[in-house]
């Protein structure tokens, strides 16, 4: 069966580039780190589009290059060893932006899987880029070599937006810094199934993100007037933290429970007084 050279892929090159006189089906998903499933799917592929044969026996099943396949080989060596073009560098830069296989780099190139897989078969034998196999996939990155070739001619990152900042330098979130929970006060029993947070003293911010134990066990480590404090008063404010937060947890659970047996208690009053 004559093969079909524009359905050639750069993974097919690498595949046909792993296949010689010992290889069988039944032992190539090692090659590739694959499993003999995987590898017999792809090898499969490779015999359709013409560049491998398959013997079927009983015992194990060898694989040869065809004419189009040793074909495919020669010409990925003898433009490996050429240099550099246009299109390579193009090739190159779409890499370095960003895509991590030769179907990603087809669609930002917009060109034949064909024409790009011998020219990132070069770029890969020059140390431009590194290609990994995996489960049958290969995924390609940009290499210190590569970088240095196109990184001058890339367009510079767009600036990271500025991180807010408290006093001292010290991060803030953009939601607020963070404040402590306190048991709500006032409205009966059933508050305590509620919390409301305790704005930072520094900022007065903080009711506009959800709480979390980090603002439980971690609160602030500086006085409301700014000043830093002791590392005495930080692990004892840490045990008092960590005591409260835990006692809102208990009574919570307290709270459901005895609201619960009272709705039960009342719902067979009501039974018992109507029977």
């Amino acid at each position: 069966m004559a093969a079909d050279i524009r359905e050639l892929t750069f993974d097919d090159i690498l595949l046909l580039q792993r296949i010689d006189a010992e290889t069988v089906v039944e032992r190539f998903g090692s090659k590739i780190n694959a499993s003999f499933f995987e590898a017999a799917n792809l090898l499969g592929t490779l015999k359709l589009k013409g560049f491998v044969d398959i013997e079927a026996s009983p015992g194990l099943s060898k694989v040869w290059l065809t004419a189009s396949g040793k074909s495919v080989l020669e010409t990925a060596q003898r433009m490996g060893g050429e240099e550099l073009g246009p299109l390579d560098v193009s090739v190159l830069q779409t890499v370095a932006r960003g895509a991590k296989d030769a179907r990603a780099a087809a669609n930002m190139l917009n060109i034949r899987s064909s024409d790009l897989a011998f020219h990132l078969n070069k770029l890969l034998v020059q140390g431009f880029i590194d290609a990994t196999v995996k489960m049958g996939k290969v995924s390609v990155v940009l290499t210190e070599k590569g970088f240095t070739k196109v990184g001058p001619a890339l367009p510079p990152l767009p600036p990271s937006p500025a991180m807010p900042s408290g006093p001292g330098g010290q991060f803030v979130p953009a939601g607020g810094a963070s404040g402590v929970l306190v048991p709500r006060k006032g409205g009966g029993m059933f508050s305590i199934f509620g919390s409301q947070r305790k704005p930072d003293a520094r900022t007065g911010a903080g009711a506009d993100r959800a709480p979390t134990i980090a603002d439980e066990l971690a609160p602030s480590e500086e006085h409301e007037s700014g000043t830093p404090a002791s590392p005495e008063e930080v692990m004892k404010r840490m045990k008092k933290s960590k005591a409260v937060y835990y006692g809102v947890q208990w009574m919570n659970k307290a709270a459901f429970y005895l609201a619960m047996l009272i709705i039960v208690a009342m719902i067979v009053y009501f039974a018992y007084m109507k029977g």
